[in-house]
C-alpha cells in the first residue's frame, strides 16, 4: 500500500513537471515568434552538403523562403569543390557523409586560402560527433542536433552575422566590428580637424 502511494506521488510530481516544462517551451515559442529574427541581407549565397534527400529538401527550403540563394550538393566531395571553386557566404555541413565525412570536408575547406573563411555550422543526428566537436575543438562556427527546428538554425545564422547582415566567422566579426569602429573613430577626428581650419 505504501509503495502504491509513493508510486503515485512520484507520478503526479512527474506529470506535473512536464507540465510545467510544456508551458515554459510554449512560452519560450511565443517569446520567440514576437521578436524580429534578423536575417542576413536578400541574396545570401548558402551552400547546402547532406546526404539525405529530406534534410537536404528542408534545410533548402527553410533557406530560399526566407530569401536566400541555396546550392546544394548530395555528395561531400562535390561539396567540397562547390565552397573552394564556387564559394558561397555561409556552409551548412552534415557531418555523417558517406565517403568524406563532414569533419574532413570542413578540414580541407579550412586549409583552400579561399574556403577557409567561409562560416560552417555542422549538423549532426550523432551524440558522439557533438562531443567530439566540443572536445577536439573542430573549427567549425556552430552545431546542431538533428532533428533541429527552423529557430534554431536562424538563431545561429543571426549569431554570425556582421552589421552589414553577412554571415561571418566569430574573428572577424570581431576584427570587422573593431575596424569599422576605428574608422567612425578617424572620421570623426577628420571632421573635427577641418571644422577647426
Amino acid at each position: 500500500m505504501k509503495l502504491t502511494r509513493r508510486v503515485n506521488t512520484l507520478f503526479a510530481q512527474t506529470q506535473e513537471v512536464q507540465a510545467n516544462t510544456g508551458n515554459q517551451t510554449r512560452m519560450g515559442v511565443e517569446e520567440r515568434r514576437k521578436r524580429p529574427r534578423l536575417d542576413a541581407r536578400k541574396g545570401t549565397r548558402v551552400l547546402v552538403i547532406e546526404d539525405s534527400t529530406t534534410a537536404l529538401s528542408m534545410i533548402t527550403n527553410m533557406f530560399s523562403t526566407a530569401g536566400y540563394e541555396v546550392a546544394q550538393s548530395n555528395e561531400s566531395e562535390r561539396g567540397l569543390y562547390m565552397a573552394c571553386y564556387s564559394p558561397p557566404e555561409l556552409v551548412i555541413l552534415n557531418v555523417g557523409m558517406p565517403g568524406m565525412n563532414g569533419f574532413e570536408v570542413l578540414k580541407r575547406m579550412r586549409k583552400d586560402p579561399v574556403a577557409r573563411r567561409i562560416p560552417v555550422i555542422m549538423t549532426t543526428g550523432n551524440q558522439h560527433a557533438i562531443d567530439h566537436f566540443y572536445k577536439r575543438n573542430v573549427d567549425a562556427d556552430a552545431i546542431i542536433k538533428k532533428p533541429f527546428t527552423r529557430y534554431e538554425v536562424f538563431s545561429r545564422v543571426e549569431k554570425m552575422l556582421s552589421t552589414e547582415r553577412v554571415p561571418m566567422r566569430a574573428n572577424d566579426i570581431r576584427s570587422s566590428t573593431a575596424g569599422s569602429f576605428l574608422a567612425r573613430i578617424r572620421q570623426s577626428l577628420l571632421r573635427g580637424n577641418q571644422s577647426t581650419k
